[in-house]
């Protein structure tokens, strides 16, 4: 890497089995989709409501709720955050649903997993504020399709390139922000401060690993 990059990490769920998992419900603002490519055109807004699966009742201070970019952290994990004053991140509500017919049992350790009313820790969502662009050829990404009317991409990745070389962001378009995410993938990103910092936690259900460079 040169002088001028900047090294980035992105941030993963570390265990599928110990730890509770729950799945993302809404919210979204929803409006008709493109005319020209038929892709629907929805947006997640706040508050995110979650659902726990079946499976565990170990809560983790990290839990993926929609693929790798819709995360909720406890209340230590904000604090945390808050404290190092790390930027690009806003937190929001979280609301929790739970299927009326399901009932917490008189042994619940048959049929482990976060039941409703809510008992565990605060609960927050990890919102990102900041969004910039991949340098598509440096990371070896070629546009296969492109929308006239919204601007929707389809993109070829070269899969041969290790992960730790797949992701170059184009510095022109970062803020600066320790957290962000890129237009053209749904993936919570980190700068080298962040990484470090978190990694020198304790938090659970998080694994951070190098991406790539800020160019």
């Amino acid at each position: 890497m040169s002088l001028k990059s900047t090294p980035i990490f992105d941030l993963t769920r570390l265990d599928y089995d110990v730890y509770a998992d729950a799945s993302r419900i809404g919210t979204w603002s929803s409006k008709p989709a493109c005319p020209k490519c038929k892709t629907p055109r929805r947006k997640r807004i706040p508050p995110l409501v979650i659902e726990w699966n079946e499976g565990s009742d170990v809560m983790a201070d990290v839990t993926f709720t929609g693929g790798l970019e819709d995360i909720v952290v406890t209340g230590r994990v904000r604090t945390f955050i808050k404290q190092h004053r790390l930027s690009g991140v806003q937190f929001g509500a979280v609301s929790m649903i739970q299927d009326r017919w399901l009932k917490k049992p008189l042994r619940p350790r048959k049929r482990r997993r976060i039941w409703l009313p809510y008992e565990g820790p605060p609960l927050w969502e990890l919102r990102l504020t900041s969004c910039c662009h991949l340098n598509l050829k440096k990371s070896r990404w070629r546009i296969l399709t492109e929308c006239p009317t919204c601007g929707w991409r389809e993109f070829e990745v070269d899969e041969s390139t290790p992960l730790e070389k797949s992701l170059f962001v184009d510095r022109t378009t970062w803020d600066g922000s320790d957290f962000f995410r890129v237009h053209e993938l749904n993936l919570v990103l980190a700068t080298q401060k962040a990484a470090d910092l978190l990694r020198r936690s304790d938090f659970t259900n998080l694994k951070i690993s190098r991406r790539g460079a800020i160019l």
